[in-house]
C-alpha cells in the first residue's frame, strides 16, 4: 500500500504559499541579521522562499519528483535528510559564507538527488550488476563536479533563474551532498560490500 506523501506535498504547500504572497518570501527568507536578533523559523523557511517565479518553478518541480520518490521508501530518512541539510546549510551560510539573504529548496533538491543515487549505487552492487552501479556513481561524481565549477563560477549551469545580481550559494549545495552521505552511511557504512540491501531502516 503506497504512503500519502503528506510530507513533500506539505512543504510544497507552504512553498507555494509563500511565493503567491510576495511579503511572505521577505518574511521568510534566511537572513543573517534577523536570525540573530531571534527570528529562527528563517532557518527552515529560507528554504521555501524563492527569488524568482523561475527559480521557484524549477525548485519545486525537482523537489516533487524527488520527494514523492523517496517518501514511498521511507518517511522518516526523507525527514531526516530535509532536517539535516537545514543545518548544515545553516552553519554553512552562517559561518563559511558571506551571505546577507538565501532562498531556495536547491539544498534540498541536492541532497535528495544525491540521495537517491547513492541508493541506487548501494541496491546495484549488492545486487552484483556492476554496469547500474558504475553509471549511478558517474553520475553522483558528476553532481560534485558540476557543484565545483558552480563554486568557482557562481551561475547556474541549468539556468539562469535566480534574477540579475543574485548567484547561486553553492555552499548549500555542498551542505546537500555531505547530508547525503550522512544519511546513506548512518547505518550502512560497508556501502558496497554487505550482501543484504537494507538502504532504509
Amino acid at each position: 500500500m503506497k504512503k500519502l506523501p503528506y510530507f513533500t506535498l506539505g512543504l510544497a504547500g507552504l512553498s507555494t504559499l509563500i511565493q503567491i504572497f510576495p511579503a511572505f518570501q521577505h518574511l521568510f527568507q534566511w537572513d543573517r541579521t534577523a536570525i540573530a536578533e531571534g527570528e529562527i523559523w528563517r532557518i527552515v523557511t529560507g528554504h521555501l522562499s524563492h527569488w524568482t517565479p523561475s527559480h521557484f518553478a524549477w525548485d519545486l518541480i525537482v523537489f516533487i519528483i524527488l520527494g514523492l520518490i523517496l517518501e514511498q521508501r521511507s518517511r522518516k530518512t526523507l525527514i531526516l535528510s530535509t532536517l539535516t541539510t537545514i543545518a548544515l546549510s545553516h552553519i554553512a551560510l552562517s559561518y563559511f559564507s558571506e551571505y546577507i539573504h538565501y532562498r531556495g529548496l536547491s539544498a534540498i533538491d541536492t541532497a535528495f538527488f544525491a540521495h537517491g543515487l547513492l541508493l541506487w549505487a548501494s541496491h546495484s552492487f549488492r545486487s552484483r550488476n556492476i554496469a547500474s552501479g558504475t553509471l549511478s556513481l558517474i553520475a553522483f561524481i558528476g553532481m560534485i563536479l558540476k557543484t565545483i565549477i558552480e563554486l568557482r563560477h557562481p551561475d547556474p549551469i541549468f539556468s539562469s533563474s535566480l534574477g540579475q545580481g543574485i548567484n547561486v550559494a553553492t555552499i548549500t549545495h555542498i551542505a546537500g551532498l555531505s547530508s547525503a552521505i550522512l544519511i546513506q552511511f548512518r547505518k550502512t557504512p560497508t556501502l558496497f560490500l554487505n550482501k543484504r540491501f537494507q538502504p532504509f531502516v
